[in-house]
């Protein structure tokens, strides 16, 4: 057993032992000036994961020619987490800051030892003036579809592998040309914000959630890279906690970006009709000005049963501009999660993927098998 497996047998032996004995409620601090109280909590999340991937098709460059081309089968055992989550709130204001970090470890058949550094995910400031009437400023998630405004927040809310929408596949472009990288597939959603109004509402058993924002894009090279800020927001309406439907939508123009104006739309529904039962759906799509939409869908339903939620998901991709996306791929996921407690999740998850036009495709490249498991601790 290398160094790196001795240190994770470690890790997963401390996880374990913590989990038994802390609550998956913050760690709170408390103060109080004038009767105000100062109230200071600490979560965190840390997420292992093992994956095995059979050979896949890859985007790969031959003198300057984009090539579809094969990635060897690998697995691999990491820390695919690490986040720490520190809030302070006094009366209406609250003031959060995320602390995240990504495949912190990594070792594996195909892979090198790594540590990514630790960065700042989030940092805002929210204040309360009515349940239906609040204001966040700084960096955050932007509210868009489902899983967007909650991932890194409630990390057991997804699966091992996010949705398609979200979480795209890894190493589908890894060549590059002389001072130009081959576009990789990126999720469909936005993700920064810099200034949100938002609120919920209801009567009963009906309630209505809103979120509009304004997001400054990504920061390139120390500058702004968007031409105009992000305009975007989200609409959702809940009844009886049995069936929920929602809207979004966000618009932005990058610096230099050969598509122009992007739009992004999409619509998500969620019906509950037992305790066992939960069907899930979202359709994204990008419109863009010169350049050929693509556009994402998944299917869902988990059965929860006690602490087994087991569950089947279809997903759906397609990018015209992408040379190997273009051709459609399908996703076939059968999963099973164990909360083994509260704050202590196991996953498990089976892929078979399946590219739709293989038209000139090697036989062995059309179709591929992954596994995915995770184990999840939270305090």
């Amino acid at each position: 057993m290398n160094v790196f497996h001795l240190r994770t047998a470690r890790w997963v032996l401390f996880v374990l032992c913590f989990a038994a004995t802390v609550p998956a409620e913050a760690v709170r601090l408390g103060a109080s000036d004038s009767g105000k109280d100062l109230t200071f909590g600490i979560n965190g999340f840390l997420g292992f994961e093992y994956a095995y991937m059979d050979q896949m098709p890859v985007v790969m460059d031959e003198n300057g020619t984009e090539v579809i081309g094969a990635m060897p089968s690998v697995s691999f055992l990491k820390l695919q987490h690490l986040n720490l989550l520190v809030s302070a709130e006094r009366e209406n204001l609250r003031i959060l800051i995320n602390f995240h970090s990504h495949d912190v470890g990594l070792a594996g058949s195909g892979h090198g030892a790594q540590r990514e550094s630790i960065e700042v995910q989030e940092a805002y400031g929210e204040y309360i003036f009515r349940d239906f009437a609040r204001i966040r400023a700084g960096s955050f998630l932007a509210p868009f579809g489902i899983y967007n405004d909650v991932r890194y927040i409630l990390p057991v809310f997804s699966s091992v592998v996010l949705p398609q929408i979200y979480d795209t596949p890894r190493n589908y472009s890894e060549a590059t040309r002389p001072g130009e990288p081959v576009e990789t597939v990126t999720p469909l959603t936005p993700e920064d914000g810099n200034f949100m109004f938002w609120g919920t509402t209801g009567k009963q058993n009906l309630d209505f959630s809103y979120h509009l924002y304004l997001s400054n894009g990504t920061n390139h090279n120390g500058g702004r890279e968007d031409r105009d800020l992000g305009i975007g927001g989200r609409l959702r309406l809940n009844a009886r906690d049995m069936f929920k439907i929602g809207g979004s939508a966000y618009t932005v123009h990058n610096k230099g970006a050969p598509e122009g104006r992007a739009r992004l739309f999409g619509g998500d529904i969620a019906f509950s009709p037992s305790p066992s039962v939960l069907l899930q759906s979202e359709y994204v799509v990008n419109r863009y000005e010169k350049r050929r939409s693509r556009y994402s869908y998944y299917l869902y339903a988990g059965f929860p049963r006690l602490q087994w939620l087991p569950y089947l998901r279809y997903d759906f991709l397609k990018d015209p501009e992408h040379l190997l996306m273009k051709r459609k791929q399908e996703r076939y996921t059968v999963g099973l999660t164990y909360r083994f407690k509260p704050n202590f999740h196991i996953k498990g998850e089976v892929h078979h993927h399946r590219i739709v036009d293989d038209t000139g495709l090697a036989s062995d490249l059309a179709s591929f098998e992954m596994l995915r498991l995770g184990l999840i601790m939270m305090f």
